[in-house]
């Protein structure tokens, strides 16, 4: 059933987490854009202007400096930042903070409880985009 329609870019080496949360979620009309580098990411974010913004902390090709300008641009354009990664949510909330991420996701959670939350996320996110256009 078709809720809603937005992007979702995540950054990830995971091909089976991607894959799994790219057919959980596009029933509901979320497209997932799939990128493995941040500078790859970076471009989604201004060329898509995605719902959310998902970083997985266990890929390759991310380090802390990356992960801070990603943050910074998700905050400039007031789009959710979440983090996936396989430490659990207590071990990582502090740094989500300081970085202001909006949620973690555990790799340990089953995936269709994932894809849930990255639902719950866009739907907030574009319910949040369709009363600042409303307003105009």
């Amino acid at each position: 059933m078709r809720q809603q329609e937005g992007k979702v870019v995540i950054l990830t080496s995971d091909d089976v987490v991607a894959k799994q949360l790219e057919r959980l979620t596009a029933d509901d009309g979320l497209e997932l854009i799939r990128t493995t580098s941040p500078s790859e990411t970076w471009l989604a974010m201004n060329r898509q202007q995605p719902l959310v913004v998902i970083v997985d902390l266990t890929a390759r090709s991310i380090d802390g400096h990356q992960l801070v300008a990603l943050s910074g641009r998700a905050r400039q354009s007031d789009t959710p930042l979440l983090l996936l990664s396989k430490q659990s949510r207590k071990d990582l909330a502090s740094f989500a903070a300081v970085i202001r991420a909006r949620d973690i996701l555990s790799k340990g959670e089953p995936v269709a409880n994932l894809a849930a939350r990255i639902r719950m996320w866009a739907a907030s996110a574009a319910a949040c985009e369709f009363e600042l256009v409303g307003a105009v």
